[in-house]
């Protein structure tokens, strides 16, 4: 994966690349003798508040986009309790705006960064983890209806454990 920033829809269809290659390494010669793996898909949050937000929304669907063209072996379906229950593995994510070093500059400029982690879902262990940095400064980064009506939404141990697993 690029370690420069790179336009967003660019930079989230090289990450699901990345990562739905390494599910198959994961899965090796088993994938294709069986019949399609289920991989759900949690919304990605903000690293810092564990919000979602609306480019959360753009990033499922270029994720879903991108997975359904290139890997027909996995089925990706966004996280239901039904399909959740169905699947074998969970990939989750979070954006975080932070410092960027630029290479030949002196000073750190800050940019969004993708980051994002395939569990397998009976053992819990990271299969695949991925991270980009998203040329645009300005994302929709206005929380989805559910959090946004909410008073106040308190970051929580999941939300600091996804943060630390992606």
């Amino acid at each position: 994966l690029s370690q420069t920033p790179i336009p967003f829809e660019q930079a989230i269809r090289a990450l699901t690349n990345n990562l739905l290659s390494q599910v198959q390494v994961d899965k090796g010669e088993l994938l294709g003798m069986l019949s399609k793996t289920t991989i759900v898909l949690d919304p990605f949050v903000d690293a810092t508040s564990g919000e979602v937000v609306k480019v959360s929304r753009r990033i499922e669907e270029l994720i879903l986009e991108e997975g359904h063209k290139n890997f027909s072996q996995f089925t990706l379906n966004r996280v239901t309790s039904d399909n959740l229950r169905n699947a074998e593995y969970v990939m989750s994510g979070t954006i975080n705006f932070s410092n960027y070093e630029v290479a030949d500059s002196t000073k750190n400029d800050k940019y969004y960064r993708v980051s994002s982690s395939v569990f397998h879902k009976k053992t819990g262990k990271i299969i695949a983890n991925a991270k980009i940095w998203l040329a645009e400064k300005e994302l929709d980064y206005t929380p989805v209806p559910a959090y946004k009506d909410s008073p106040v939404y308190l970051k929580d141990r999941r939300i600091d454990s996804l943060v630390t697993t992606t």
